[in-house]
């Protein structure tokens, strides 16, 4: 998003744990968030854009604590930036 020549990008796919809660209910959302990534790969922060419930909100900022990522990239060389993400809980 910032301007980068390679954008950041997750080392392995960010998959947040379904809440036990909403699992049961059959209830399925999406959580958005805008996420700075460091320029060792590591995350620096989240802001919440959107999101379909609070414990969706919640799995996802557990989740990014232990993300890893590939840093964005300006001139050959790793800076931070920011990435938008959304993660979507789908029942299967």
């Amino acid at each position: 998003e910032d301007e980068v020549e390679l954008p950041a990008r997750p080392l392995a796919p960010i998959e947040p744990a379904y809440p036990p809660q909403l699992r049961a209910m059959g209830m399925e959302g999406e959580v958005e968030a805008r996420v700075v990534v460091l320029a060792d790969g590591s995350v620096g922060g989240a802001q919440l854009v959107s999101s379909s419930d609070e414990a969706f909100t919640a799995a996802v900022r557990e989740s990014l604590q232990d993300a890893r990522f590939h840093p964005a990239e300006r001139a050959g060389r790793p800076v931070a930036s920011w990435v938008t993400l959304r993660l979507r809980f789908r029942l299967e």
